[in-house]
């Protein structure tokens, strides 16, 4: 069996990689967890997620 782990974009969620975690044999497991303050993870309190510009 093999484990990958897949990690998110900015601003982006584990649900992304579903597509992938259908094509992939019975016997490989993908972790695509939300990072949080993305996804169904809640924010860090007092964690600013402005972008200067």
């Amino acid at each position: 069996m093999f484990t990958y782990l897949a990690l998110h974009y900015w601003a982006g969620a584990g649900h992304e990689f579903d597509q992938l975690r259908a094509l992939l044999p019975a016997d490989t497991q993908l972790l695509a967890p939300d990072l949080p303050g993305f996804g169904q993870q809640a924010a860090p309190a007092g964690f600013d997620y402005s972008v200067a510009s």
